[in-house]
């Protein structure tokens, strides 16, 4: 590449004030004009630190301090003001909610180019055309705040493109877009490239932006440095490492990897680029989608069928649990009922219905995912349920016990959209002991139940340092810490794997299984299709406000053209399947991962 870099880091590594490690640990890379660095890592290992040095965040805003070299603009990053690195470097970071100041959409981008002095007559057409780009036109005069997360999400992502910068940061930046978003966000990065900007990604979930990357660092899970260089190259020769770490990988690269392990080869997506030992890793779908035509995979054998009268009603005792019983079994109550449940929002003139005759119902022991397109109506209903926001139709019955509208009630919690707008405390160790404190349970059952969770979830090196300080994943992690230190009737979580690494995004599912197991109900909030394959009893489809379709989740993600019309897609494995169907391949059902040999 003969264009001068934007940015380079040599060795960099930061330390956090109050803390004694270094993370990252030796962080090199440089980015050029035009192309699109991947950067990958298990969730704690440095990756939002990284994104908060190139800009100057780190060192000049949050207490720390970092060895090695940042250059930006061939400016050193400590030598510089954030104030000038703003005309460089923009970022869409994990919480939209922490980078929203104005009271309209057309404001909150007009804002962003008067920071930087653009030319008045500029100002409101780039305004315009980003929040075009972003699928917002038509919003201009609606307060962000009355947007949905996701809504808000793509609105800093218009802040940042009509910057035009020259380095352009996004740490998860699709964190809270559904499917059918998160596909039309990437879709901007070809552009994006052409226009000259050097483009930084932080994410998890791969499958969308993997096309149009063009260099991959992965770190490990102390911040160092496993690998680093072309996306192919480094796939091919460090996929297994990189993926022992937690990480993610592409759906047609993990496909790959299982088809291989089973003794089933097959040829390797399109040969020739980045060509490694004479073959290729595969990395889009339409990769994976080759494989499987070629793979030959057997047939399942058919699952044995269930007659209605031999089977057990969800919520009621099996034939074992009623053993010596003399007079009928008592019914157990669901630990949920919604009956034709209206919400509103707004005031006055711009009071609107967001969810009109919801039904549900959920028994103890389950988990259930609700999932649609931003603004369908998911945070919403997990409001609702939580007491935060009032109905004015229908009812909510928690475990027998019918609820009042707008009043929250100790046997249901939230775990929230955004992690830190339920952090309180000075330390992580004090944030999980709030609520028993709260409670007034007994200081040795409230250290024993702390040192439980923080090793638990994997945040034990972090008890003494300050929530705000942890990397979005753990903050997550946190927030869901920090609410089952009580046995609750109903546990609400949106959104609660976002910004999570796969090992993590496992370990919190089945924790929250061993949960349900006890006799808990979970409501999750989710846009991760594979997550609803492989975790969830049952799904909830909402779109525009109404229960599209709900029930059985290996049903309903059956059903692409019902997904389509609620803005969402199969997952990743029915993906790859239904684009090797359309090729005249012969393929047995696959829905979760385990479908495979």
């Amino acid at each position: 590449m003969s264009a001068a870099a934007v940015a380079t880091l040599q060795d960099a590594a930061v330390q956090y004030a109050r803390t004694t490690s270094w993370v990252p640990q030796g962080a090199t890379l440089t980015l050029h004009p035009g192309t699109t660095t991947l950067l990958l890592g298990p969730s704690g290992c440095g990756k939002s630190t990284l994104a908060r040095l190139l800009p100057g965040l780190v060192p000049h805003c949050l207490p720390s301090a970092y060895r090695g070299s940042v250059r930006v603009g061939g400016q050193e990053v400590a030598d510089a003001e954030v104030s000038h690195l703003a005309g460089t470097v923009a970022i869409v970071m994990q919480d939209p909610d922490a980078q929203v100041v104005t009271t309209r959409v057309l404001d909150e981008v007009c804002y962003a180019l008067e920071n930087l002095c653009v030319p008045a007559a500029e100002i409101e057409p780039r305004a315009l055309r980003a929040l075009a780009d972003v699928g917002l036109s038509g919003l201009e005069a609606t307060s962000p705040w009355e947007l949905s997360g996701g809504q808000r999400q793509r609105l800093v992502l218009a802040c940042a493109l009509a910057q035009a910068p020259a380095l352009l940061i996004l740490d998860e930046p699709t964190a809270n877009l559904d499917p059918a978003a998160t596909t039309a966000f990437y879709r901007l990065l070809p552009r994006i490239q052409a226009h000259g900007a050097a483009v930084l990604v932080v994410e998890h979930d791969l499958d969308d932006v993997i096309e149009h990357v063009t260099h991959v660092i992965a770190l490990g899970p102390n911040g160092d440095t496993l690998a680093y260089g072309p996306t192919r190259q480094v796939l091919a020769q460090h996929g297994r490492a990189v993926a022992r770490t937690g990480v993610r990988l592409p759906s047609a690269t993990r496909l790959g990897h299982r088809l291989e392990d089973a003794g089933l080869t097959a040829p390797v997506g399109p040969a020739g680029e980045d060509g490694v030992d004479g073959a290729t890793v595969p990395l889009t779908l339409a990769d994976g989608a080759r494989l499987l035509a070629s793979a030959h995979l057997p047939q399942p054998p058919p699952r044995p069928a269930v007659s209605a009268s031999s089977a057990t009603p969800p919520g009621q005792p099996t034939p074992s649990d009623t053993t010596g019983q003399t007079g009928p079994p008592t019914p157990t109550p669901p630990a949920l009922e919604v009956r034709d449940l209206d919400v509103p929002r707004g005031r006055r003139r711009r009071r609107r219905t967001v969810l009109s005759g919801i039904n549900l119902t959920l028994e103890p022991g389950r988990i259930l995912a609700v999932t649609g397109a931003n603004g369908s109506g998911k945070t919403t209903l997990m409001r609702a349920l939580a007491g935060l926001e009032p109905w004015t139709r229908g009812s909510v019955t928690v475990a027998g016990r019918e609820r009042r509208p707008g009043v929250s009630a100790e046997e249901v919690t939230l775990v929230t959209q955004n992690p830190e707008h339920q952090l309180l405390e000075r330390t992580v160790a004090d944030e999980l002991a709030h609520g028993l404190r709260l409670a007034g349970a007994d200081e040795q059952e409230v250290q024993r139940s702390v040192s439980e969770r923080l090793e638990r979830f994997g945040l034990t090196d972090h008890a003494e340092i300050s929530p705000f300080l942890l990397s979005g994943g753990q903050q997550r992690r946190l927030s869901v810490a920090s609410v089952l230190g009580r046995r609750r009737d109903l546990i609400c979580l949106d959104e609660p794997t976002f910004g999570q690494d796969h090992h993590s995004c496992d370990a919190l599912m089945a924790l929250l299984r061993s949960i349900a197991d006890e006799g808990t109900a979970v409501v999750l909030t989710t846009h991760d299709m594979g997550l609803v394959a492989e975790h969830a009893d049952s799904v909830l489809v909402l779109s525009d406000g109404k229960v599209l379709a709900q029930g059985d989740p290996e049903e309903i993600l059956g059903e692409a053209d019902l997904l389509e019309r609620a803005g969402l897609t199969p997952p990743p494995l029915a993906r790859m399947r239904a684009l090797a169907l359309a090729t005249g391949a012969s393929l047995p059902p696959l829905t979760r991962w385990e479908d495979l040999p």
